[in-house]
This record gives C-alpha cells, structure tokens and sequence, in this order.
C-alpha cells in the first residue's frame, strides 16, 4: 500500500499502526527472551528473517513473496536467486556503521530483470539483543526504524529529494 494523492481513507485504515515503543506490549524481560524468535511482520504479516543466516535459508522464495507483498516486484515477475553480503555485524565495533541494526547488501537475480528493479539492494537488520549495543534503545524503548520503515515506505517517492527506493520493511 502506497499513499499516493486522494488516497482514500479505507486506503488510510489499511495500513499498519505506527508503534513507537514495546513497553506497553510487554515486559523488558519477555522483550529479551523473543528478540531472537521468528514472528509475522506487523506490516506484511510474513515471518521476518532477522539475521544474515536467516535470511540465507529463506532465500529466493521469501524474498520473492516480500517483493510481492510490498507491491514493489510485480505478480508475474519473481526472484531466481538471492547472494547476501555482510557489510557491518558488530554494534560495538569501529566498523559498525551506527548503532541502529546489522548493514548488508543483496546481490539479486530476477526471472524478468527490468531498468526499474535494482539487483543490489542494500539490507539493516536488527541486532542480537546485548546490553552493550543499542538494541534495546532502539527496539523496545523507542522504535527509530519504525519511522524510518513508514517514511520510505509510504512517503518516498513523494519527496522533493531522493531518497532509498522503497523495497519491503517490516
């Protein structure tokens, strides 16, 4: 779902309320004890592979569904493979590239490859849960990428200046 001008307000009540913090949702403790679970997306209710390895084993055919989801690869084109590439994995090093969540790229082959579907995309995923990086900060406390996820999802192309070109976020 994408906003466009005269969006409906049934196109308005489609689309995922905002979350900015899970403190209401539940506890510090449980929020610890399920970083690590496989859960439906609050966006594309898809399960999300929220690591490097994850998203390896769900490869081609998941990344094909969350395309086909988000809107942004058409239902008769599909994903024939899929290479990630760990660009920054560790929050507390020089190189982690900022505290908000793991950066790789995705090397990306199409059935119907098209000037419009890029074939490296570039990948943020959330950190393990440690008390020596920023996950908590950012995932349970307040939810930047939240923001960030609605803002190039529904609002991107609408901008008078580029932005990353919206691919799936959950």
């Amino acid at each position: 779902i994408f906003l466009e001008a005269g969006s409906t307000e049934e196109a308005l009540k489609r689309l995922p309320k905002c979350i900015f913090n899970l403190k209401d949702k539940m506890t510090f403790k449980r929020f610890k004890e399920v970083t690590e679970d496989i859960k439906p997306g609050v966006h594309w209710g898809i399960p999300f592979p929220h690591n490097f390895q994850l998203l390896r084993e769900a490869g081609a055919a998941w990344l094909t569904k969350a395309l086909h989801r988000a809107g942004t690869l058409p239902k008769d084109n599909c994903v024939l493979s899929v290479e990630v590439y760990e660009l920054s994995t560790d929050s507390c090093a020089a190189e982690s590239m900022g505290g908000q969540g793991m950066k790789g790229w995705l090397k990306v082959a199409y059935s119907k490859p098209h000037p419009k579907l890029h074939t490296e995309l570039f990948v943020k995923l959330p950190f393990p849960y440690s008390p020596q990086n920023e996950r908590a900060k950012n995932s349970y406390h307040g939810m930047p990428d939240e923001s960030e996820v609605l803002a190039n999802r529904l609002f991107g192309p609408c901008f008078p200046f580029k932005t990353p070109k919206y691919y799936f976020g959950d």
